[in-house]
């Protein structure tokens, strides 16, 4: 599974940013 970069920079955070990162932009299969 290819992640786009914003996505693997948001996994390097914190994981509020990672919820809100979430909230806008919904993964398919959560």
């Amino acid at each position: 599974m290819v992640l786009p970069e914003k996505f693997v920079l948001v996994i390097g955070s914190s994981n509020i940013d990672l919820n809100i990162y979430s909230e806008r932009f919904p993964t398919p299969g959560e």
